[in-house]
């Protein structure tokens, strides 16, 4: 299946708000000309992979009408776009954007990198439920510049239904959880995402999340997810999301996929052949990828899913446990291991101003400038914060990310 049919798929099964738009020329003015604006000589890529070809574009209101030689044409507004490139809008399957839209309807950070379309709740994060209508409703009211769709989020079903923890939901809560995640589908939710390297969502079971998902099963929406693990045992949780996809009868999309740490890097082609096997038993599988080497996200997913069991308060308290403390650190190391080095870890964000100076630097720079070993350093940046530090770690290749990105499946 092409990626935009995928889309195409999931965007009529749920509600996508368009909510900016071409809404300026009124009807009176439309009327005198053939089209309200053409784009001229624009060299197109029209996202089917056909090779670029060189013609105008017409539009009527929001919709392109014409494509082709349209210089005998008249309109209300013309744009030349010789020496350009002309492209459907980007649509930005994975974001992070839906409260931020709220803020700023404008979306320029957006806008202006082409992207039109943002699919946002990803990763397992969403707002609850029961909130959808209301929350949508302002969407609708706002006016924002992008088009936008959102899931609902495992991880939060989870959290009001068992809590921040780690335990094995009962029946009757996985009961519970599936009418919350139909409430939401059922409000204009694209599909469920998930978030398995994240508290709470990390907690459930595979089976826990294939019950969930059978909220979906019979139509065309999606489970999104971000994976139980991207680096060592990456094939296994490539094959658990395959798994809760068929078992519940339900489409699979993989969020960015990676080969993450030099020592799984060869991994790929055994991914991807994972993710052929699967076509061809009749799933549908796609992914998406950035299109860089460096991940993001919080400073604490260094540290094992174990020790943030019950949210902020209970995982700084385990940081100031020496007796937990020496586990933490072991498994912390692991993963710097794993990364390579201190100087694949930077601080991208904190709120305490204190701490800025540490912003757009690795770890390894700054420990060389103050003399404190790295593991304490970031434990102690965690409490301070009250886990709110952002970090990229460098762990992926650039040659599998553009193998990713060339293949079919790939958004």
């Amino acid at each position: 299946m092409k990626r935009r049919t995928f889309l195409d798929r999931s965007l009529k099964a749920g509600l996508l708000f368009g909510l900016g738009g071409f809404s300026a020329v009124t009807k009176s003015c439309r009327t005198a000309y053939d089209f309200d604006l053409i784009i001229q000589k624009g060299s197109i890529l029209d996202g089917t992979g056909k090779p670029r070809f060189t013609a105008d574009i017409g539009l009527k209101g929001p919709r392109v009408t014409a494509i082709g030689n349209l210089s005998a044409r008249s309109a209300y507004r013309t744009i030349t776009a010789d020496g350009l490139f002309v492209s459907p809008g980007f649509i930005d399957v994975h974001s992070h954007s839906e409260r931020k839209l709220l803020i700023n309807p404008n979306a320029e950070s957006k806008i202006r990198q082409g992207v039109t379309t943002e699919i946002c709740g990803q990763d397992g994060g969403s707002f609850p439920p029961d909130e959808f209508p209301t929350i949508l409703s302002k969407y609708m009211e706002s006016g924002i510049a992008v088009n936008a769709g959102f899931m609902v989020g495992q991880g939060t079903i989870r959290e009001m239904v068992v809590g921040l923890n780690d335990r094995p939901a009962t029946s009757e809560e996985i009961t519970k959880m599936r009418m919350l995640a139909k409430t939401a589908l059922e409000n204009g939710a694209l599909g469920i995402s998930s978030g398995l390297e994240y508290t709470p969502g990390g907690y459930a079971t595979t089976e826990e999340i294939g019950k969930l998902c059978e909220a979906m099963s019979g139509t065309s929406r999606v489970y999104a997810t971000h994976m139980r693990n991207e680096d060592d045992r990456l094939l296994e949780a490539v094959r658990e999301a395959i798994d809760i996809a068929r078992t519940a009868g339900v489409r699979l999309h993989i969020s960015h996929l990676k080969c993450q740490g030099k020592r799984n890097w060869p991994k790929l082609d055994e991914v991807f052949e994972v993710i052929r096997h699967a076509e061809t038993a009749g799933q549908t599988v796609t992914f998406d990828r950035y299109p860089y080497v460096a991940y993001s996200t919080g400073l604490s997913n260094l540290m094992p899913l174990w020790c943030r069991e019950g949210g902020t308060n209970s995982f700084i308290s385990r940081l100031q446990d020496n007796d937990m403390l020496a586990r933490i650190k072991k498994a912390t190391l692991d993963k710097i291991n794993l990364l390579g080095s201190w100087k694949s870890v930077m601080i991208t964000s904190v709120n305490l101003e204190k701490n800025k100076r540490y912003q757009g630097k690795t770890i390894r720079q700054i420990v060389e400038a103050t003399q404190v070993e790295p593991f304490d350093f970031v434990k102690n940046l965690i409490v301070e914060e009250k886990n709110q530090v952002s970090m990229v770690g460098f762990g992926m290749s650039e040659k599998n990310t553009e193998r990713i990105l060339a293949h079919p499946a790939c958004m």
